[in-house]
């Protein structure tokens, strides 16, 4: 039973040792387990419904910059094509 009870302890404790995050890569393998814990958990469906990560407001951002980045593009488009129109002089 001691034994049982050490290879027990010893898994425990194997899960609750910090991990040295050294790297953007490690930083973001990390952000991403968070936030899908609580949908593997089943305590949430969609992320932007999840009120216990920061994912919803990263979801937000990059909705919004996507969006800016869009308008971005509609806006130098409309400038090329006034720059490229002729201008008529008389």
């Amino acid at each position: 039973m001691r034994n049982l009870n050490e290879f027990i302890a010893r898994k425990a404790i194997a899960k609750i040792i910090a991990q040295a995050l050294l790297d953007e890569t490690s930083i973001l393998s990390c952000m991403i387990y968070v936030d899908l814990n609580p949908i593997r958990a089943k305590m949430t469906n969609p992320l932007l419904d999840s009120e216990f990560t920061s994912i919803k407001e990263r979801i937000k951002q990059y909705q919004s910059f996507q969006n800016q980045s869009f308008q971005n593009q509609l806006f130098q488009k409309q400038c090329r094509s006034k720059n490229s129109k002729p201008n008529k002089k008389t």
